[in-house]
């Protein structure tokens, strides 16, 4: 489990963030998260921040593309870049000794982009093969459409990689401009993890970091999509929905219901990861043993909570055939109406505590999985989160499980049906 030892959050007098943590490894990992993910988009900016990152690897006037990977490898390392609705970020996993010309490297092109109209349309092409695809597989368009459901109006409910039409027609000037935008220092935080010494990581960093890209005059900048939203703005309301779709072996069952933020609802974020647990978590949690062991009404079935900074979703999804669509609907249902009318056994909440703590734990054995899990909670809110989390967890009771329950498992949920065609 992680421990506040060493952790430090430091600010530059720009506003630029860095997260310190040391540890006993040979390896050092720099991971720079950008709020800027495609829930900045406004509705003519949809794929942006992802063609973005694309291109923020097609070179600069001084690193012509392809340098910059070959540089990470020739030094040992390893490089990677995601975009998501909340953040983009970028990361470089190296020794020690190669730390400082990695962690310059990655700088460079991440403030220095020449975001060239020539790369630009050889990128387009990469990307709108990405959206192809997603088009060809029947799993990715169930989620897209369940996601339309549940944020009807926000940018959660669109893809992050846009639409072909919108990516076909963006330009130099519209990367350029929401680049100077969001990359900005008050935006950024970077993540430090592995076996260096502060002093010189915070010197590396300063000097790697020193000369960000002019920002746009205030006139100028882009408007965020979701700037002063809230959950209950979100326009999330209970519907039904059903679709075929091809190449499909079997139907799939998505159940979601709207859940909060991070912010102020910790205590009950901890109370859904457990709940998750007593759902799916294994061979003897409820749905499982219910529906597959026992029953053998699916092949699949899942439950997960998904955090995001405006607002989370639980899910409950189910592969299964097409006749027991109704039954396994009403089963889950029921399960969820036990866990808000009746207390869970002590024994039930202890194993759903140790599988999540010890999942937790499992997940935390490199630098580069702590510097991933201390830069999306900056982003969410704050990357002590991680260290509250086992504390929370293990103060939470089955009464205090039945509550929750009972707060966010109610009657307004969408449902999402696929059948093959």
């Amino acid at each position: 489990m992680l421990e506040p030892s060493g952790l430090e959050v430091l600010q530059f007098s720009n506003n630029l963030q860095v997260i310190y943590q040391p540890l006993p490894k040979e390896v050092v990992v720099a991971d720079v998260w950008i709020g800027a993910g495609s829930a900045m988009e406004n509705d003519r900016a949809e794929g942006v921040a992802h063609l973005l990152e694309h291109m923020i690897f097609k070179g600069t006037p001084r690193l012509a593309p392809g340098m910059f990977d070959r540089l990470i490898e020739d030094q040992g390392g390893v490089t990677n870049a995601a975009t998501s609705y909340d953040y983009t970020h970028f990361f470089v996993a190296t020794g020690r000794e190669q730390f400082q010309p990695c962690l310059e490297a990655l700088a460079h092109i991440l403030l220095e982009a020449s975001l060239c109209p020539v790369e630009l349309e050889g990128e387009r092409q990469v990307v709108l093969a990405e959206i192809n695809q997603v088009l060809d597989n029947p799993g990715a368009l169930s989620w897209q459409h369940f996601n339309e459901q549940l944020y009807p109006h926000h940018p959660y409910g669109r893809s992050v990689l846009g639409t072909a039409e919108q990516v076909q027609d963006h330009s130099n000037q519209d990367l350029q401009r929401f680049h100077r935008s969001h990359y900005q220092p008050d935006k950024v935080t970077i993540v430090i993890a592995g076996g260096i010494e502060k002093s010189q990581c915070l010197y590396h960093v300063q000097k790697a970091f020193e000369a960000f890209p002019s920002p746009l005059d205030s006139a100028l900048l882009l408007p965020s999509a979701s700037q002063g939203l809230t959950p209950a703005s979100l326009g999330f309301k209970p519907q039904r929905s059903e679709l075929e779709l091809p190449y499909l072996d079997q139907s799939n069952l998505l159940l979601g219901w709207s859940t909060p933020a991070i912010t102020d609802h910790l205590l009950d974020i901890c109370g859904l990861e457990i709940l998750s647990v007593v759902l799916s978590g294994g061979r003897s949690s409820r749905l499982v043993q219910i529906l597959r062991e026992q029953r053998a009404v699916v092949q699949e079935i899942d439950s997960a909570l998904e955090l995001r900074k405006a607002a989370s979703r639980f899910t409950i999804t189910a592969w299964l055939e097409e006749p027991y669509l109704p039954m396994v609907e009403a089963l889950i249902l029921h399960e969820l109406k036990r866990l808000r009318q009746e207390p869970l056994s002590d024994r039930e909440v202890e194993r759903a505590k140790r599988l999540l703590l010890n999942d937790i734990t499992f997940s935390l054995e490199t630098p580069l999985q702590v510097a991933n899990l201390y830069g999306f909670y900056t982003i969410l809110q704050d990357p002590y989160i991680p260290l509250q989390y086992p504390r929370q967890i293990q103060q939470l009771t089955p009464r205090d499980l039945q509550e929750i329950a009972e707060r966010y498992f109610t009657e307004d949920y969408v449902v999402t049906i696929v059948r093959p065609s």
